[in-house]
């Protein structure tokens, strides 16, 4: 399950929708959620594996992709633009028993979330990279997963 996070209204934060768009181009199944806690714990219920894509601020320079397959790293950075976001609902996940197996944070470093403003010049850029990097995650995880049928619709 691929999971694309955030406000396509609001800057940088419409960088996990702009993700979605480009995989989606390339006939690939996302799902868009606003990265609230509760949003991102309905969505990946079941799920062997999730890719989370969304914008977050660590103090690298705006455009810089992050990618976290090991979830203390990614608790220990200061989070994403949602007020209890992909951080906590990994956490809640954990807690709740319904956190999927495999679990991979891609993030873009945000410089703006201007409501009503595009993406900044460097996330835009970042984009192409976000993709492949999911495109290459997924391929890796479904070639993990027994049986062809079971991974193809996430």
């Amino acid at each position: 399950m691929i999971l694309c996070c955030g406000n396509p209204d609001r800057g940088d934060d419409g960088a996990g929708p702009a993700a979605a768009h480009y995989l989606q181009a390339r006939r690939i199944p996302v799902t868009l959620v606003d990265g609230h806690a509760t949003a991102l714990l309905d969505a990946w219920t079941g799920a062997p594996w999730v890719i989370i894509v969304d914008a977050v601020v660590t103090g690298a320079q705006p455009g810089t992709v992050h990618r976290w397959d090991r979830l203390p790293e990614f608790a220990s950075t200061p989070g994403s633009t949602h007020g209890l976001g992909v951080r906590e609902a990994l956490a809640l996940g954990r807690i709740l028993g319904n956190l999927p197996p495999a679990v991979i944070v891609i993030g873009v470093e945000a410089a703006s979330f201007e409501p009503g403003a595009p993406l900044t010049e460097s996330v835009q850029t970042a984009l192409p990279v976000v993709v492949e990097q999911v495109i290459s995650d997924a391929e890796r995880l479904l070639a993990k997963q027994p049986g062809d049928a079971a991974g193809r619709d996430s």
